[in-house]
């Protein structure tokens, strides 16, 4: 009479034998759990009707798609590179915590590998695409000025930005003017 009508679950609770970590183990910090436990909890969710949600195709499309754009957008601003890194990563970060959040918070499971992958691919392509257009317009100005200016004068205008700009700077100096004899 004592387990009539009702689900009994017989599992050992012993280090090392039938242990397991799951997602949500992983944030509440809990290093593993019984798996008799593990099947319990998944009992009372399908007695309570509680299930997990899969993400719908088009939220993963989507989700892909915005984590591609924000970490291309990231590192196309015109910004100090330490801050575009940031944002970049900031938006990395975003999209890896995100499947957690949704798992449990809401019982969704949000996609997790596409995003990233994404991510990753459009700030890999938009760091390639800015360094190529910097490897260009440094190779012109090499090629430009090269002929009529020393090579750290070069140098200089390559590494400085703005170094090219109409204007000018105030500068003490000094002036040695000569005559030699026999030349004009």
């Amino acid at each position: 009479d004592l387990i009539k009508d009702r689900y009994v679950l017989v599992g050992v609770n012993l280090d090392g034998i039938d242990r397991h970590r799951t997602p949500l183990l992983v944030l509440s910090g809990e290093r593993d759990r019984p798996g008799v436990e593990s099947h319990a909890h998944a009992l009372a969710q399908v007695l309570d009707g509680r299930t997990l949600t899969e993400s719908s195709l088009e939220w993963m499309l989507a989700a892909t798609i915005v984590a591609a754009a924000l970490t291309a957008l990231a590192l196309v601003i015109q910004a100090p590179v330490l801050i575009r890194l940031t944002l970049a990563s900031g938006v990395f970060l975003i999209f890896l915590a995100t499947p957690a959040v949704a798992i449990a918070g809401y019982s969704i499971r949000a996609p997790f590998l596409s995003p990233l992958v994404a991510a990753f691919f459009a700030g890999a392509a938009v760091t390639l695409a800015r360094w190529r257009v910097d490897s260009l317009t440094r190779r012109r100005l090499r090629e430009a000025f090269g002929k009529y200016v020393s090579p750290a004068v070069v140098s200089q205008i390559g590494e400085t930005s703005g170094a090219l700009e109409l204007g000018g700077e105030k500068r003490e100096i000094t002036c040695v003017f000569t005559d030699v004899a026999g030349f004009t």
